[in-house]
């Protein structure tokens, strides 16, 4: 099983080329803006946590930043498949888009950004982060409205994502002669799963499209027009078993729910964010796959004829609390507060959260959000965080 056969090296380099793409987003959480001096943190941002001492120098950089008169950074230079590669940050944080006092001075600084990337000889400027704030950029039809005479070409985010996604596709298709067996895809409903679903169908490759809506189901398959025939519909992950590729872009399903259903030579390629197959979730599945490869069920009983009971887990929660000399009350639903506590604290934002948990109402989700410096840490999973030191 493999969660990326081959991966895309982003390098850092010193070359005289023009770019001939620049991404123009800005910065999101407060940490980011040790990126201009760690490059290693673009390859590996859960590493900031090493940096949460810093915290109250993010709080006030993020203030500064709003009084200078610096429109942009230019934070990141790289070449990928031949093509040179930059990425141009506003000098704005992702909070202050939510002070809508600051709507002239954000959209001025994104004018000057697009017009120095233009100089700098980029062909193509695609919106990162900008795309979040569409009341703002309107996908990039407010920038070719301000400057119609602009010769680089505007790229909404999500377009420059899915025109990535699918050529990946089809270079794995391609590679693992994996064009006899269905896609299988999760999050086709999303603006970027739409468009790889839709441009898979016009190569006259068969999609499993994972979605429990009907509706949104039929509605891609019309739009698919007669290449229609190639889409089907999966309610449950379990339909998936019999396809060696995924793609994978939402949230939900998880990491460990994907690799229930995976096959063992599975093939996948995500592009949601954070990824759901995290490395260390990838190691200690293969671990586990080595040393007691399951049949049928992912942790059977001893007799391998059914999965364990549910009471099981509970008995080796209250077992390792006790062997660990912790006395507080409560089972083991408390693992999941834990999780949720421990994604606020490395920065998601709570509606990501209340998504996760399936909660329905954000003020369930606000049980969990405390004030502490974990909250300024930048690990993509509660999977990734440090390891426990060896007995």
């Amino acid at each position: 099983m493999s969660s990326k056969p081959e991966r895309k090296v982003l390098r850092l380099v010193h070359t005289d080329r023009k770019p001939d793409f620049i991404f123009l987003a800005h910065w999101v959480e407060t940490w980011n803006w040790l990126l201009k001096f760690v490059h290693e943190l673009h390859r590996n941002p859960q590493h900031a946590r090493r940096w949460m001492w810093l915290w109250p120098v993010y709080a006030v950089v993020s203030l500064v930043y709003l009084f200078r008169r610096t429109a942009y950074s230019l934070v990141d230079r790289f070449i990928f498949e031949g093509e040179v590669g930059e990425t141009m940050l506003l000098t704005n944080f992702g909070w202050h888009f939510a002070l809508r006092r600051l709507q002239l001075l954000i959209r001025r600084r994104i004018l000057q950004a697009v017009l120095a990337a233009e100089v700098r000889g980029a062909k193509v400027i695609g919106l990162g982060a900008l795309t979040k704030a569409e009341w703002l950029t309107e996908g990039g039809a407010w920038i070719t409205r301000a400057i119609p005479n602009l010769k680089a070409r505007i790229v909404h985010g999500d377009t420059l994502t899915a025109a990535v996604v699918i050529r990946q596709a089809l270079q794995l298709i391609k590679r693992f002669s994996l064009n006899i067996w269905p896609v299988f895809i999760t999050g086709a409903t999303s603006k970027i799963g739409r468009a790889v679903t839709l441009l898979l169908l016009q190569q006259d490759i068969r999609v499993i499209m994972f979605t429990e809506s009907d509706e949104r189901f039929e509605e891609m398959k019309a739009e698919a027009g007669k290449n229609g025939r190639l889409l089907e519909r999966a309610v449950s992950l379990e339909d998936g078993r019999s396809c060696l590729f995924w793609i994978t872009g939402k949230a939900f399903p998880d990491g460990k729910t994907i690799l229930r259903h995976l096959p063992q030579d599975g093939i996948v390629l995500n592009f949601s964010v954070p990824d759901p197959l995290s490395p260390r979730l990838l190691k200690e599945w293969r671990a586990y796959w080595q040393t007691t490869p399951p049949r049928l069920w992912l942790f059977p009983n001893r007799q391998g004829t059914r999965p364990i009971d549910v009471t099981i887990p509970q008995k080796l929660y209250t077992l390792t609390k006790l062997r660990a000399g912790i006395r507080k009350q409560g089972g083991i639903h408390a693992l999941r507060h834990a999780f949720a506590t421990h994604l606020i604290e490395a920065g998601r934002d709570l509606p990501t959260v209340q998504h996760w948990l399936g909660h329905r109402f954000i003020s369930s989700t606000l049980r969990y959000f405390h004030l502490s410096q974990g909250r300024f840490l930048a690990t993509p999973s509660p999977l990734d965080l440090p390891e426990p030191p060896a007995a």
